[in-house]
């Protein structure tokens, strides 16, 4: 990649490595896809176990998993399973029971797994890059919903800071934000750093049982901001790449970061070819701030003003403006400035008293719950939103009548048996994987 100076480290995609070497003669590879059997279950589980034990980031512990998911397998936890779709993610929600490593996870498909895991979106056209506006008061917004690696991602970002290098203060919202390529999260944070190169990260690779070191960028391609007033929005699906930006820029007081705490995703991983056409993914790396060794791994990041998600951007907006307002240049600037902020109070207020009058039917309310699999469907305003599982992007979906609702990542049956509820999710191949509904809650934060 052009822009990446001798210093930084260059870390390719989500660090997708094949370790196909390690499943020579264990009857692991890749086949093409048949039915699930108790058989072919039994091989993947205790592939990824071998996997775990030889490659997880800390071996005492990729040990214990290991150890676990065989035993539930040995319990007849999966016994009842009758296809991959459900096995995939009853395996993967007790891959992640020991330590709530959400790079853990099995997937159906023979390219590598990707930063959604099992039932997250697919990667758009956009390269991650949703939105680029400028609001009022001039300050530049823009959303990224994940981290894809390669040269049309660092030009599309390159574009969306030129059309922001205007603004007086930006806003970087990486709410439901699922990462990706730890490259663009580092091309995003040299951007608003200084051109002296700054250590930022040191990863740990069991694989090699080295650490490396990785370093702002010397040179960028877009405009290089190191004093604009910059805020991250976050929230509890912000995740891996997303988490190493905001971690980063917090940790170099360059950013005020605004929501709630993120995922707690903070290992790279590896995907793997489990035979029978499943993937699995493994963490083997740990990344740390290198001063402290801290890491975010499961405790997140706790945000420097923190807020419900939904009202991230609000709270975000109003302080950009307070900080334009106080460093005005000459007092006509500063009362311009105060009028912006008084107007965009009022928007937001306007916008909360709208959304607290949307009421959902008793059709969508019938249907919340948390089901099998650690998955929820929950409501916001007047529409169901699905999410496949912790740290997964929330999914607003849409109805098509009769139970039946679709997505941009799918489409989804609910089926109502007196007091049981099931949801049946749609396969592009036609099959169904159905799941029953285990409690009629959903935690605000499932870690």
């Amino acid at each position: 990649m052009k822009f990446v100076t001798t210093k930084l480290i260059r870390l390719t995609g989500m660090l997708t490595v094949v370790l196909s070497a390690l499943l020579a003669g264990n009857g692991a590879a890749q086949s093409s896809s048949a039915p699930y059997t108790a058989v072919a279950g039994k091989q993947v589980v205790d592939s990824m176990a071998t996997i775990l034990r030889a490659r997880y980031a800390d071996a005492d512990t990729g040990a214990m998993i290991a150890a676990h998911v065989q035993r539930r397998l040995n319990d007849g936890a999966y016994a009842r399973i009758a296809d991959w779709g459900q096995f995939v993610r009853l395996v993967t929600q007790d891959l992640q029971s020991v330590n709530e490593d959400t790079h853990l996870f099995l997937q159906v498909g023979g390219g590598p797994a990707g930063p959604g895991g099992p039932g997250g979106p697919a990667p758009n056209a956009s390269h991650g890059l949703e939105a680029v506006e400028r609001l009022d008061g001039n300050v530049g917004y823009f959303r990224m919903t994940n981290f894809l690696g390669g040269q049309p991602a660092f030009d599309a970002i390159k574009g969306a800071l030129d059309i922001l290098s205007v603004t007086d203060a930006i806003i970087i919202d990486l709410r439901n934000s699922r990462g990706g390529s730890p490259a663009v999260a580092n091309f995003i944070i040299s951007h608003f750093t200084g051109p002296d190169t700054t250590l930022s990260l040191l990863v740990y690779d069991r694989v090699r049982g080295t650490t490396v070191s990785r370093y702002t960028m010397k040179d960028v391609p877009g405009p290089r901001r190191p004093d604009v007033p910059l805020f991250v929005l976050t929230d509890d699906v912000t995740r891996s790449a997303a988490e190493d930006l905001t971690f980063v820029l917090q940790n170099m007081r360059r950013a005020t970061i605004v929501g709630t705490r993120t995922a707690g995703a903070g290992r790279n991983n590896a995907s793997v070819p489990l035979g029978h056409g499943i993937v699995g993914s493994v963490s083997f790396t740990r990344v740390m701030e290198p001063g402290t060794r801290r890491e975010w791994e499961r405790v997140g990041i706790t945000p420097d003003l923190q807020t419900h998600r939904d009202s991230a951007l609000a709270v975000a907006h109003r302080e950009a403006i307070k900080r334009l307002i106080a460093g005005a240049r000459g007092e006509a600037a500063r009362k311009q400035f105060e009028l912006t902020l008084q107007g965009v109070e009022a928007k937001y207020a306007a916008a909360a008293r709208s959304a607290q009058r949307l009421t959902a039917s008793a059709e969508l309310t019938r249907y919340v719950g948390t089901y099998e699999g650690d998955q929820t469907v929950s409501v916001t305003g007047d529409r169901l939103v699905y999410q496949p599982r912790v740290a997964q992007p929330r999914e607003p979906l849409s109805t098509l009548g009769d139970g039946v609702f679709t997505s941009s990542a799918g489409r989804y049956r609910f089926a109502v048996h007196g007091n049981d509820v099931t949801l049946s999710i749609i396969n592009p191949d036609g099959s169904t994987s159905t799941f029953r509904r285990l409690s009629t809650t959903v935690p605000e934060r499932r870690r």
